[in-house]
């Protein structure tokens, strides 16, 4: 079975962490998805078994890879699943099958294609890449640059020029070593903020959280150098960096970081840390490259508050962010490796950035299930009045409907929505429904031609990756979306989206601001929602007050 598009039909995988697939072609990504979405397994690493069979199907391909071009793997170091994959899509062993291209440049690929055509500079920083070793057999000699000095160093920042005829230079390339004295250490900008996650929260992917808690410290009050910066662009990490150690916030301490002064401090030194090498590695590509868009991608491009600044500096004319910069879309940029290995081009998936996974009908016979299970539900005649009249009520909604997003954030599909007016709204949300640490913001969803009423900027912000101020005159108006910067994460919604559009200018009648909280729909622990099942669990182990599945309001009976 053939997917009906046009040129090659690419299959991406990222088997490492936050493991994913992606079916691509040349101007679509026909359906992408996170294993931890189908397994609930949060980050999960290893072949994903399951969205492989997802995308296949929501592509109309073949269960056993029929209709497949190319496949393109990125395995990690241990990877050792090529059999079982093979196994898995034997219609597809006789096309051309790639194993663990470069990381860095898979995520650059994911960046270019997400954005169309045209030239542009791509700056990739996350924790690591991968080894040079497992790396040489699948990628160009020429964009894995010189060899690091031990064949095992792995990538620890990356970037390149793609041009407009498809060919692609390397710009920067740093290796690093992992070392391990008690506590893991390798030099780049996303491991720093692993290991601050590390001495703050006790665990390594909390990043997000790192980015939330630094505004309440101040980065001078410690005099520590993390990272230098070298002529040509390239990083430096000293001694005082390689010296860290995890000991600095005890477990007792971590209900109330916003009040611990070492964790305020350590927060706001690496976000200091990072912004200024980042403004540093934007000015080295700018004097470098011809193009006047920077596309900035790796999981330290999730740090939406970087991302902001970097946007009004103006650096470059324009900034690209795609939704999925973090390594599940290490997936598209596996089917967009593929498909260039096929064409000589990059594949055009502007088109296609969001709303990529599973979507689930609701019928009937589930709206019968729900009511012996203790649920009501209701089909609502008008989704938007019904939704608007709820948020401005106070109550805590969640909105379920269409494809599941793809990527970190949730857009509209999966989300919580919350009236951002009432002052009580962020405690509440964040203590019963979430079940997270006080001091982390949430972000709004506000109207594209209303934004610049709000914010000191007006941008577009589609995909919730940028971080703005507020305007002094409205931060008491919205007081739960208002960080303790005065900042705020916006997501921008226009016409498009008739739905949630409406519903904001309904809400702006009834509250006087064209803009809620938008927070994605799971709860501690949890991958956000992908099914029914995983939506109704959040309206039934939480103080969530009703659900919207499609055109039904479900509540408890």
């Amino acid at each position: 079975m053939k997917a009906t598009t046009t040129g090659p039909t690419i299959l991406g995988i990222n088997a490492a962490h936050d493991a994913s697939a992606a079916v691509v072609t040349g101007s679509a990504v026909l359906a992408a998805i996170s294993e931890e979405r189908l397994n609930r397994q949060k980050y999960y690493a290893g072949l994903p078994v399951l969205s492989i069979q997802a995308v296949l199907r929501m592509s109309n391909l073949g269960s056993d890879g029929d209709g497949l071009d190319c496949v393109v793997i990125n395995g990690g170091e241990t990877f050792n699943g090529l059999v079982t994959l093979q196994a898995m899509l034997p219609a597809a062993r006789h096309v051309p099958w790639f194993v663990s291209p470069s990381h860095h440049l898979l995520h650059a690929a994911y960046a270019a294609a997400s954005h169309g055509g045209g030239a542009k500079a791509i700056l990739v920083a996350d924790g690591s890449g991968g080894s040079y070793a497992s790396h040489q057999s699948a990628t160009p000699a020429t964009l894995l640059g010189d060899p690091p000095s031990n064949p095992s160093h792995w990538e620890a920042l990356s970037a390149y020029d793609f041009r407009a005829d498809g060919s692609v230079d390397l710009l920067i390339k740093d290796w690093g070593e992992w070392e391990d004295d008690g506590c893991f250490h390798f030099p780049s900008l996303g491991h720093m903020f692993s290991l601050a996650s590390q001495m703050i929260f006790g665990g390594w992917m909390h990043a997000g959280k790192v980015m939330g808690l630094a505004p309440y410290g101040d980065p001078d009050a410690s005099a520590l150098r993390l990272v230098e910066t070298l002529e040509g662009g390239s990083l430096h990490f000293p001694d005082t960096y390689w010296n860290l150690h995890f000991d600095a916030v005890p477990p007792a301490a971590r209900d109330n970081l916003e009040d611990h002064e070492a964790a305020r401090t350590i927060a706001a030194k690496v976000q200091d840390e990072l912004e200024r090498a980042l403004f540093h590695l934007a000015d080295s590509l700018r004097s470098r490259t011809d193009s006047d868009l920077l596309c900035f991608t790796g999981g330290v491009a999730l740090n939406s508050v970087v991302n902001g600044k970097l946007q009004r500096a103006g650096i470059f004319e324009q900034l690209h962010l795609a939704p999925a910069a973090g390594d599940s879309g290490v997936s598209v940029g596996a089917g967009a490796f593929g498909y260039w290995h096929l064409t000589g081009n990059w594949p055009d998936l502007s088109a296609t950035q969001e709303f990529l996974g599973g979507e689930y009908p609701v019928d009937a016979g589930l709206v019968a299930h729900l009511s012996r299970v203790g649920l009501h539900a209701v089909q609502v005649a008008n989704l938007a009045d019904s939704l608007a009249t709820d948020i401005a009520d106070g109550l805590f909604v969640g909105l379920f409907r269409g494809r599941s997003e793809f990527g970190p954030r949730a857009l509209g599909n999966r989300s919580i929505l919350a009236n951002a007016t009432l002052p009580w709204a962020k405690d509440e949300l964040n203590r019963r429904v979430k079940f997270r640490e006080r001091f982390r913001p949430f972000a709004a969803i506000v109207l594209r031609d209303r934004m610049a009423d709000w914010f000191e900027w007006d941008a577009d912000s589609p995909h919730m990756m940028l971080v703005s101020q507020v305007r002094l005159e409205k931060r008491e108006a919205v007081p739960s979306v208002v960080h303790v910067d005065g900042s705020c994460r916006v997501q921008t919604v226009d016409r498009s989206d008739e739905l949630l559009y409406a519903t904001l200018e309904l809400l702006e009648k009834r509250t006087g601001a064209p803009l809620c909280i938008n927070t994605s729909l799971n709860i501690k622990g949890e991958p956000i929602a992908e099914t029914i099942d995983d939506a109704l669990r959040c309206l039934t182990d939480s103080d969530l007050d009703v659900m919207y599945l499609g055109s039904y309001r479900v509540s408890r009976a």
